[in-house]
């Protein structure tokens, strides 16, 4: 079923009780709201998949399917397959990714104030 979610329903990494979790991911929490391309996304929301592309880059699967079996593995919620490389062909959520790196990037860089 495209877009389902599998594994036990969990709240978002920056929903977490983990403080590191929390701080890494904070700049997204309070960031991403005013973000232009923000969309409410009642299968996959903006939130999550930005979460989601972040911890797939530093995470050590070699394929994303892979990464999204650990993600069961580990009790979180994970989209289904088909939805989640669906969802990377989205140019709204690439212009929202770019939007949002560019406002971390501008608040977090000394540099660039």
């Amino acid at each position: 079923m495209k877009g389902c979610l599998v594994g036990p329903e969990k709240k978002c990494m920056t929903h977490q009780s983990d403080s590191v979790s929390s701080r890494f991911f904070d700049p997204i929490q309070t960031l991403l709201p005013e973000c232009p391309h923000l969309r409410q996304c009642p299968t996959l929301s903006d939130e999550r998949w930005i979460e989601l592309g972040v911890s797939r880059v530093i995470e050590a699967p070699e394929s994303g399917r892979g990464f999204l079996q650990n993600l069961v593995s580990q009790g979180q919620r994970s989209p289904s397959y088909t939805h989640f490389f669906e969802t990377l062909k989205s140019k709204r959520r690439l212009n929202l990714c770019d939007d949002l790196n560019d406002r971390v990037i501008e608040e977090k860089n000394p540099l660039a104030q």
